[in-house]
């Protein structure tokens, strides 16, 4: 329900991948608390400009996983590209290309190799999982698992495992024996220091929106009300962090506001949406100020997604 966010989505989208999709399935989640009715108009407004995007548009949160389950169904094209909100495309034809190694090619799945599954499984089958982020699936092959993108525990003989979001389904696809092309997955972390990046010209940034300043989040109203009782857990967090060796807790929310940062410098003022833009920019500052973030850091941070992303 960012509607920063969905516009700068849009705008890579339209620049570089429209057409080499045939539909795009998606919802739309705003908490009224979070996004005032305007806003959230605005927004149905700028999706009707894509008769190709078919958007169920909901005035509630709702995790991925949940929106997953009821999308993926609906889907009636030959191949499945799985792209999540911190997933941004910016290149020409490379969607077109990996949708091709199933359709022409004979692949069953074009996805990266991602450390879901236990040791067990993974030396019996030797696939650790598959990430929903660009990915790619051959439709027929969907439809013969259950489509459930919720954690589970699975038992094996004389093995019993929890499952995080996406096991589940990789699990029960490796058991299909598919014909897999692997891709990498351009990801950056936890800590946004570290990422292997290829020549595909897409990038998940990971936990960018429901895990810190999404507007699922009840982080979110947090920050914008000053609420420091709800804060001090995370601000404590961090305290402990920046003791440690990798400053994880602290990076998630530099690189959150960092990305957003770059987005509102992309697409520039923003007057239209009134009061709720002045309040968006004040609640990164809050942010900032009561997490005690490194402006230096969320700066050069800033600079590194734009030259990645070529802007």
């Amino acid at each position: 329900g960012d509607p920063f966010v969905l516009e700068f989505w849009l705008k890579l989208y339209e620049a570089f991948w429209r057409g080499e999709v045939d539909k795009i399935y998606c919802d739309l989640c705003a908490s009224p608390e979070i996004v005032p009715d305007n806003v959230f108009n605005m927004e149905v407004d700028l999706l009707k400009k894509y008769p190709e995007i078919k958007c169920t548009f909901l005035r509630r949160k709702q995790v991925p996983e949940i929106s997953n389950m009821q999308i993926t169904p609906q889907v009636k094209e030959t191949t499945v590209f799985l792209l999540e909100s911190d997933g941004f495309v910016f290149g020409k034809g490379q969607i077109d290309k990996y949708c091709r190694k199933i359709e022409d090619e004979g692949f069953d799945i074009v996805a990266a190799d991602y450390r879901l599954l236990p040791q067990e499984i993974i030396d019996k089958y030797g696939v650790t999982g598959f990430m929903r982020n660009f990915s790619f699936y051959k439709n027929s092959l969907l439809k013969q698992i259950d489509l459930d993108f919720l954690p589970r525990t699975i038992s094996e003989t004389g093995m019993s495992a929890d499952l995080d979001c996406f096991g589940w389904i990789s699990y029960q696809l490796i058991q299909l024996n598919p014909k897999i092309f692997f891709v990498p997955q351009n990801e950056i972390t936890a800590n946004p220091r570290i990422g292997m990046f290829s020549e595909n010209k897409w990038i998940h940034i990971r936990q960018m929106n429901s895990s810190n300043l999404g507007f699922g989040a009840v982080l979110f109203n947090s920050f914008r009300d000053k609420d420091i009782i709800k804060l001090e857990p995370i601000v404590n967090q961090i305290k402990v962090d920046r003791d440690g060796p990798h400053q994880v807790v602290e990076w998630q929310f530099v690189k959150a506001v960092a990305v957003r940062y770059l987005i509102l410098d992309t697409l520039g003022d923003k007057p239209e949406y009134g009061g709720f833009y002045d309040e968006y920019k004040s609640t990164l500052q809050n942010t900032i100020d009561i997490l005690g973030l490194n402006p230096w850091k969320i700066q050069s941070l800033k600079q590194y997604y734009k030259g990645v992303i070529g802007l």
